[in-house]
């Protein structure tokens, strides 16, 4: 099988809506580590593939040394127990998405004109801390 072509740090920022800078961070981070040709930057498939799971990683919340530490694990035991901790952050971050969705949905079926003085809305926030925070356990 033959390998694709190196790409430039340009050509992998329009392809996948990173900016070249950004690139760059990731790279000082050690997140990525690109060859060099005549003082470019050139990504091989393999960086194309870390660009693609950091910006996953970003996308879901993850921090720079959290994604790191994914990428530099290699033991399988390590690396299940890194990623089921990153499960259960994202798992996290999905419910609390889900809850502030219920209150968006709170607030569309408000029959007040003023959804700030609606009273089921306001009994619904009583769950959420002065952060908004979801802070109630559900039962």
């Amino acid at each position: 099988m033959k390998s694709s072509p190196a790409l430039t740090i340009g050509q992998v920022a329009a392809r996948y809506g990173v900016a070249p800078h950004v690139l760059r961070h990731w790279e000082d981070a050690g997140l990525l580590s690109p060859s060099r040709e005549n003082g470019q930057r050139r990504y091989s498939e393999v960086d194309v593939l870390q660009v693609r799971l950091t910006r996953i990683g970003r996308e879901l919340g993850l921090g720079l040394g959290e994604i790191r530490e994914l990428f530099t694990v290699h033991d399988t035991g390590d690396r299940a127990e890194a990623l089921v901790r990153q499960r259960a952050v994202v798992e996290k971050r999905i419910a609390q998405a889900r809850r502030r969705l219920e209150l968006i949905e709170g607030a569309l079926l408000c029959p007040h004109p003023d959804y700030r003085t609606c009273p089921e809305l306001a009994a619904m926030l009583e769950d959420w801390d002065d952060e908004g925070e979801y802070v109630r356990s559900t039962p």
